[in-house]
């Protein structure tokens, strides 16, 4: 793991304490009832009541891990494909929110190979651990906004979905390596998406555990 993300996930760790424990001294404070001795009247000097204090710690610490975690960078013009896809993976039960914040970019580029010889349209980017960092996307894909989508979903998939490896080389399918149309899927979409998160390992892997809970529970 870098220097940089472990630092990260240190000052996670500490503000996760921290909520923890202002947590549990506003709940003390609420809960724990006076005794009688301490019914009788007292003139004290007006101070902040402790109740109060602590829910202002507990909304500050809540508020800077919210900026601590929503630190993807996602390009405006892929959002629209991310949030489609980020739709079917609450329909098929499939958590993204882990994944989605230890990314630092989900972009469009001008970096990547494009000539005669051979050209790459999108891949995951991994730091010197092996740990994906960026989603990134060919700037030609802009040319057309059905290639777009599709090779959006394509590396969201290997990514969110846990697609390893291409399902085929040029198959007429989302995950193949090679699509000789990209209009043949789009004019399918549906049912290419239907299948692209049915296969997928993420959500085979959730089928099996759910029929292993089942099984379990009626033991």
């Amino acid at each position: 793991m870098s220097l940089k993300k472990s630092l990260s996930y240190c000052i996670l760790t500490f503000y996760t304490a921290i909520f923890v424990l202002s947590f549990c001294l506003f709940i003390r404070e609420v809960m724990v009832m006076p005794d009688a001795s301490s019914l009788r009247p007292k003139i004290i000097k007006p101070k902040t009541p402790p109740v109060k204090k602590n829910l202002f710690l507990l909304c500050f610490l809540v508020a800077c891990f919210a900026v601590n975690a929503q630190s993807v960078n996602i390009d405006g013009r892929l959002k629209p494909h991310l949030d489609a896809f980020f739709d079917e993976c609450k329909k098929y039960g499939i958590d993204y929110h882990e994944k989605l914040f230890k990314l630092k970019n989900i972009t469009i580029v001008d970096t990547l190979p494009l000539s005669e010889d051979g050209y790459t349209l999108g891949m995951l980017q991994r730091d010197a651990d092996g740990n994906v960092e960026n989603i990134i996307i060919n700037w030609v894909t802009l040319l057309d906004p059905e290639i777009l989508k599709v090779v959006a979903f394509h590396e969201f998939a290997h990514y969110f979905l846990d697609y390893k490896k291409h399902v085929c080389s040029d198959c007429g399918i989302i995950m193949a390596k090679v699509n000789t149309s990209y209009f043949d899927i789009v004019r399918e979409w549906e049912q290419q998406v239907k299948n692209l998160f049915e296969e997928s390992p993420a959500y085979q892997r959730k089928k099996k555990l759910s029929v292993l809970t089942m099984s379990m529970s009626d033991q």
